[in-house]
């Protein structure tokens, strides 16, 4: 809020009132806020503000999500490349008792500020006749491979886990599947992701006789701005 006041012609210019206008404009506490409100300054507009001039610790949210679409895959039983199949079956389809894996790529954005990502794999667990089947097993790894073009530089995979997933009508149960963070990620340059969701269908712990269909993964990192 404004330290100074109207001032009446002819008032002495004091001590006080130069001091009231300075801290107006300089004091870090007492000055402008410049939030457009009565008294507190005209609210500044994004252009007013030089590049960099605000660091990344003031913007209270920097975290950046979006979604990467599962393009392609493989099924191992047969040899086999997986596509997307729009009707009916969304995504890529991995079959029950066989392994083979889904795939995506991008790029990750140039304004982070860490070296390192989260990856999430969304999935749909399977087609059911009722509303609700009871919780099966799939038993699915992510792998990840991180590289600058044409140089792959670092690779991470998380460990093989059986997760229980619901099987619903007409495929509405939209899954997610264990998180993966990749670290160790020490370059500036464009970094381009690969990502592989695989289904070990013939483990032990995979329980599921369903198909189990791969949308893509969701992806979250740290932004600078």
């Amino acid at each position: 809020m404004a330290q100074s006041g109207t001032v009446a012609f002819e008032t002495p210019f004091t001590a006080e009132v130069y001091n009231d206008l300075r801290d107006d404009i300089l004091s870090a506490t007492l000055g402008h806020r410049h939030t457009g409100a009565e008294g507190d300054g005209r609210r500044l507009v994004t252009n007013s503000f030089q590049p960099n001039s605000i660091p990344a610790s003031k913007i209270a949210n920097r975290t950046r999500r979006f979604f990467v679409q599962a393009i392609s895959g493989w099924d191992s039983s047969n040899g086999s490349k997986l596509r997307l199949r729009y009707f009916c079956k969304p995504g890529i389809t991995l079959e029950n008792g066989v392994t083979a894996y889904a795939e995506g790529r991008f790029v990750l954005p140039p304004d982070r500020t860490a070296d390192e990502f989260t990856i999430r794999p969304v999935l749909i667990a399977g087609y059911s006749h009722y509303r609700r089947s009871p919780a099966l097993a799939i038993y699915i790894q992510t792998d990840v491979e991180i590289g600058t073009f044409g140089t792959q530089t670092n690779s991470e995979s998380n460990t093989g886990t059986a997760t229980q997933f619901y099987p619903d009508w007409w495929y509405f149960n939209l899954n997610y599947g264990p998180s993966t963070d990749i670290t160790g990620i020490t370059t500036s340059d464009p970094v381009i992701v690969t990502a592989r969701l695989w289904r070990y269908g013939a483990h032990a712990q995979d329980t599921s006789t369903f198909q189990c269909h791969v949308l893509g993964w969701l992806v979250e990192y740290t932004a600078g701005a």
